[in-house]
């Protein structure tokens, strides 16, 4: 029996909160001097929610058993619930902005299935992930001053169990070092301005696909 993991997606709902230091936008300048009104550059850190699905099953090992009395695939295209933490740390440079990007999710993606096999026993498999997180770095662009978007990619881990009684459980990593990339859509809803030189603070939303 295995189950894979590999082209799974996710897409969700991401709000952030992010510091950094006040630039000129929150001094007295010249009328006739373009500021942005919002700069990305600094730390952030939010919590995300979503949903993800994918499309693998679990293959069974179908040798012990009588030819077509159980099928070789279950429980295919688990899907659930996401949720979790994010953080990171952009820098802009001019429209264009660049950082890094980690989070933590749990998750409740799963699918089970029930099969009868030899001598009317009922089975029943189920694969799941209970938890990921990656590590990605990010390049967007400006194209409004509070909203960007940007390409992600970068490194992922997490735990995948897959289940079936008359079997071992198995879990683990479907690939040791498995990758991640997406793409996505950011805006800053607000932002709290301070005096000059000191730090101020902008909230923002996030939609993203991986």
């Amino acid at each position: 029996m295995k189950s894979a993991w590999a082209g799974g997606i996710c897409a969700g709902l991401v709000v952030c909160f992010a510091a950094g230091p006040a630039s000129t936008a929150d001094m007295a300048v010249p009328a006739t001097t373009f500021t942005p009104a919002y700069n990305w550059s600094g730390f952030f850190v939010g919590g995300h929610l979503g949903y993800g699905w994918g499309g693998d099953s679990m293959t069974l090992t179908t040798s012990s058993y009588p030819l077509g009395t159980i099928p070789p695939a279950i429980a295919a295209d688990p899907r659930g619930f996401v949720g979790g933490v994010q953080y990171g740390t952009n820098w802009q440079i001019d429209r264009f902005v660049l950082g890094t990007d980690s989070d933590f999710s749990f998750t409740d993606i799963r699918h089970s299935q029930t099969i009868i096999t030899t001598g009317s026993i009922t089975n029943t498999g189920e694969q799941k992930l209970p938890w990921f997180g990656t590590t990605r770095v990010r390049a967007g662009y400006a194209i409004q001053d509070n909203l960007m978007i940007y390409a992600t990619g970068g490194l992922a881990n997490g735990r995948a169990e897959a289940v079936f009684p008359q079997t071992a459980p198995r879990s683990g990593p479907q690939d040791p070092v498995p990758r991640r990339c997406g793409a996505g859509l950011q805006a800053l809803a607000w932002n709290t301005a301070s005096d000059p030189g000191l730090p101020r603070s902008n909230t923002c939303i996030t939609t993203s696909a991986a």
